[in-house]
């Protein structure tokens, strides 16, 4: 699975910029465009029958294992190796087709809509085009390159990791190789973050360093020479100290504790616990602080914490009303990609169910569906859509209440219509949520949802 799956929900202007210019070419007005579907008459049937193909013309090659699939009659089709599909049964009229592939978040655009309408018995043409290296040039890099420049472009966002607030102002400088010596672009990053970087080589690797007054110093290799065009973010590091969210839980009933007092011991930093039992700190220091848990039910007892710089440690104490010695804490570093996402924050507001890759692990190493198995009000059927191969479909009761409806699947962000959880290992994703119901969803993946009155499944692999 590609990286940069988890970068479809960016914030930076020239990702918006592509994915708006891209959509105007994703409903062509002129008839004369080749990706234009082309409808001919075939002998016999009374539906219609779409045979395509799909083209990444940034790398001039077929867009393997893109999926295409009909929203309205929820027929999917995938590329073969030459990048053909085919889609068969269509009733007769107007449809539209949706294109989807990690390539496309690579590139910054959105998936790709193409429209027709045929009649009984027609067959459709259908192309998909990604757009080629000088569409995103004209786009990006408008200025007249300087004599000898490389056709690569990097673009992308640069943010504090963890409030992911854009970082304006921040230098990024690419150092690079070339013929009688050395090369180098800077630029600096606008109001929102955003920046590109033009004029690149392709043959060898780019040195890349980004830096932000009161910020650590980012420094990664890019090599351009398998896409000309890359999107590639960066996250700085503006405050040293650690953080620390957690809970207070009775250790007999693992209820939460109300009304406790959490203090860092030495300091004057306390918070109290309300009914969920939850407390949060910020800006700790780096190194071993001593919790103080006082509650005039419980008494007082201490706790010894490591923090981490820069870290968020995710804590559960455990509070007797008697004196017995208890395993009373649990100390778990929370994922930087997870926090980003907004992971921990929906699990802590309680809709859904949320695994970590822990969890996952430790219920089954080897197979995602056991772990869903236990999501109440999730049904897991044997895939019947006539694919080659095995597969599983999640469902789960729609809004209105009659029959069953598939759960959306969005991996880091992205719709990915008919995935098989096959190709998933749990080690091989960090964080796990499950939405049964509609209204649990969060909305800004609804808004990625073609099933209108179902739940989702999100999927983080960064």
């Amino acid at each position: 699975m590609h990286p940069s799956l988890g970068r479809v929900l960016l914030i930076g202007r020239h990702l918006l910029v592509l994915a708006a210019a891209w959509s105007l070419l994703a409903e062509p007005a002129d008839a004369q465009v080749p990706a234009r579907p082309q409808a001919r008459v075939s002998e016999g049937g009374a539906t219609i029958t779409v045979r395509g193909e799909a083209f990444d013309s940034t790398l001039m090659r077929p867009l393997v294992r893109a999926a295409v699939v009909s929203p309205a009659a929820g027929n999917l089709a995938s590329a073969d190796s030459a990048g053909r599909f085919v889609i068969e049964g269509l009733p007769a009229g107007r449809h539209s087709l949706v294109l989807y592939h990690p390539r496309l978040d690579t590139l910054g655009l959105t998936p790709i809509m193409r429209t027709f309408e045929a009649g009984p018995g027609d067959e459709v043409s259908l192309r998909f085009d990604l757009p080629g290296v000088g569409f995103f040039q004209g786009l990006l890099c408008p200025e007249e390159p300087a004599p000898g420049s490389g056709p690569g472009i990097l673009s992308g966002v640069v943010l504090d990791r963890f409030t992911t607030l854009a970082l304006p102002g921040a230098a990024v400088v690419a150092d690079f190789d070339e013929p009688g010596g050395s090369g180098q672009r800077i630029t600096r990053a606008a109001d929102d973050g955003g920046f590109t970087l033009c004029g690149l080589p392709t043959d060898g690797a780019v040195r890349v360093s980004v830096f932000f007054p009161g910020s650590e110093r980012v420094e990664r290799e890019v090599d351009l020479g398998t896409s000309p065009i890359r999107l590639e973010d960066f996250a700085l590091q503006l405050t040293t100290g650690g953080r620390m969210v957690g809970k207070v839980l009775d250790h007999s009933t693992g209820q939460p504790v109300e009304a406790a007092v959490v203090r860092v011991k030495g300091t004057d930093i306390q918070a109290i616990t309300g009914g969920s039992g939850r407390f949060r700190f910020e800006e700790l220091a780096s190194a071993d602080v001593t919790l103080e848990v006082e509650h005039l039910a419980y008494g007082t007892t201490e706790y010894a914490v490591p923090v981490s710089a820069s870290r968020t440690m995710d804590v559960e104490l455990r509070v007797s009303p008697t004196a017995i010695e208890v395993e009373g804490i649990t100390v778990t570093v929370r994922s930087f990609g997870l926090e980003r996402q907004g992971f921990y924050r929906r699990e802590e507001m309680g809709f859904g169910h949320h695994f970590t890759r822990a969890q996952l692990v430790e219920d089954d190493p080897f197979d995602l569906i056991t772990v869903l198995r236990k999501v109440p009000g999730l049904y897991i059927r044997p895939r019947s859509d006539g694919r080659d191969g095995t597969g599983w479909v999640l469902q789960a009761r729609p809004s209105n209440g009659r029959g069953y409806c598939n759960l959306d699947t969005i991996v880091n962000g992205v719709h990915m219509p008919g995935w098989d959880f096959n190709d998933f290992r749990p080690e091989e994703i960090s964080g796990l949520e499950v939405y049964p119901r509609a209204i649990e969803v969060p909305i800004q993946y609804q808004t990625l949802s073609f099933g209108g009155g179902c739940g989702a499944i999100l999927i983080w692999t960064g």
